[in-house]
Order: structure tokens, then sequence, then C-alpha cells
């Protein structure tokens, strides 16, 4: 067992040092259009192919739970409020980068599966006040045990000061993505 490990580990690193397709991307357009500087394609095409692999796993836990990404990220920002698990629809939309066509609509689907509830604020009847419900709380809970799980077992293979620096530098690049950004990114 340990030597197939001892196997698997080598041909790892063997392929690292060969290189991967995004590096023979570069390396094509650096032949091709010598005038480019292709360079960022290092960077960012690993991040568009690590968001595809990223995308997938993320699809197949929430599959498991009969859930789709869009119902997870409105499950599990309710269920992180510490008070009693609830935010506005506008706070709802704000916090999930949607439209508030989309987060009416999406809203309305949770309810209609028991995993949200729509409250009338009793201090002004124009705001909807949506709610986790106890069944959606608990889906929120097993689908991020599992997400969780999956990542802890993705991330295996890497030393804490690898991943402490991954962080640190996608945290720079996105904070100067977003302060570039007249408004963050909206998703649907």
């Amino acid at each position: 067992m340990k030597r197939a490990q001892a196997q698997e580990e080598s041909k790892a690193a063997a392929e690292l040092e060969a290189g991967d397709d995004v590096d023979t991307i570069v390396t094509e357009w650096e032949v091709q259009r010598p005038d480019f500087d292709a360079r960022s394609l290092a960077i960012f095409s690993r991040l568009l192919r690590l968001d595809r692999h990223i995308d997938h796993i993320r699809r197949e836990v929430f599959s498991h739970y009969g859930i789709e990404r869009w119902q997870f990220e409105m499950l599990t920002e309710l269920r992180r409020r510490p008070d009693e698990h609830k935010l506005t629809a506008g706070q709802l939309m704000d916090k999930t980068l949607v439209s508030s066509g989309t987060i009416t609509n999406r809203i309305d689907r949770l309810e209609e599966q028991g995993l949200v509830r729509r409250i009338a604020d009793p201090n002004d009847k124009r705001v909807v006040i949506v709610q986790a419900t106890d069944r959606g709380i608990a889906l929120a809970d097993n689908a991020m045990i599992s997400l969780l799980d999956k990542q802890r077992e993705l991330l295996k293979p890497y030393s804490e000061e690898e991943i402490a620096a991954v962080t640190s530098f996608l945290r720079s690049m996105l904070s100067n993505l977003d302060a570039s950004a007249r408004e963050p990114v909206r998703r649907l």
C-alpha cells in the first residue's frame, strides 16, 4: 500500500515538473504571437479551470441533498445569521448578489419547499423578512458538512504553509478586483 502511494506521489511530482495544459497554452501563444505578454494566462486560465472543477464538485455534493448552488447559498446565508436565521429580502438579495426579481423568485421556490418562511416586518409592512425553517437549517448544515469534508480531502496534499500562501494571494487579488470594480460582480 505504501509503495503504491509513493508511486502515485512520484507520478504527481513528475506531472508538476512537466507542466500542464495551461503551460502549453502560454507557450503556444508566446510562439504564435511573441508580441503578446501571455503570462497572465498562467494565473487566470488556471483559476478558470479550477472554477470548473470546484463547480462540478459542489454540484455533486448539492445534488446529493436535492438542491442547487443558489439554494445552498441562500440557506447558508440565513443559517449564519445569529438573530433567528433571518434577513430581509433586500439584505438577502445584496448578500447573494442577485437582482430583486431573482430574489423574489428564489424565495418563492424555497418557501414552496418548506425551507424558508416569509414574515411581515412589524415596523414596516413593505419589508419582507425571510427566515430559514428548521428543515432549511438542517439541510444547510448537512450540505455544509459534506462540502467541508470534500474540500478538506482536496487540500490534504498541501501543507499549511501552501494553503496559507494561496489564501493570502487570493484574498489580495479579490480585494484589488473588488476595489477596482464599481460594484461587485453579480451572479444570477
